[in-house]
């Protein structure tokens, strides 16, 4: 890369792009929030146990949504 930079090239300096957390993941890190469980330790664990995904980020818009439903009926049991 420097031999070309001594030659004259500019590389292009773009920002490194940001993700985007989906809604929903916020949704379900707020729901952990006012289940006083660990963010986002709790909400990963759901994934595994009930996807088998690691990460809830990774979660597409459906799986997303089981987890809410979830989490809800939990928060309905612990009247939170």
């Amino acid at each position: 890369m420097r031999h070309m930079e001594k030659l004259g090239f500019v590389p292009a300096r773009r920002p490194s792009p940001r993700r985007e957390v989906h809604p929903l993941c916020r949704k379900v890190w707020a729901q952990c929030y006012s289940l006083s469980r660990p963010v986002p330790q709790y909400a990963d664990a759901l994934a595994a146990q009930m996807y088998g995904v690691e990460k809830l980020v990774w979660l597409d818009e459906e799986q997303l949504r089981g987890i809410v439903a979830a989490l809800a009926r939990q928060q309905r049991r612990e009247a939170v």
